[in-house]
């Protein structure tokens, strides 16, 4: 959360850190749990698509209170995977593009309809 352009939405951090996930697993050959996405995993992008900037980013990224862990991790590798599939390009390719834009990719905006 720190250095950077600063922050516009809480999506811009879930955002960076699914392509920095997607970046570790394609690039570096690594497996982590936090990339690892449920089948539900667009209700929760849709959660965190309401979420306000100053949501508890611990909350989001790491423990939920309900006992789910990583959402903003697992939920952002998943919009990663869906932009780079659509896009043709790497999660390094994709890292100076605009959160809206990833979004867009991915097929992901503020209605629950529109993810695919």
């Amino acid at each position: 959360m720190t250095g950077g352009p600063p922050r516009m939405s809480f999506m811009d951090s879930v955002v960076s850190e699914g392509l920095a996930t997607a970046f570790e697993r394609d690039s570096g050959g690594r497996q982590p749990p936090w990339g690892e996405y449920p089948e539900q995993v667009r209700t929760w992008v849709h959660e965190l698509l309401r979420l306000p900037l100053s949501a508890p980013y611990h909350h989001w990224m790491f423990h939920h209170p309900d006992g789910r862990r990583w959402i903003g991790y697992r939920a952002g590798t998943y919009i990663a995977d869906e932009a780079i599939a659509a896009s043709g390009r790497s999660a390094a390719e994709l890292v100076l593009t605009p959160t809206d834009e990833i979004l867009k990719m991915a097929g992901v905006d503020d209605s629950p309809s529109s993810t695919r």
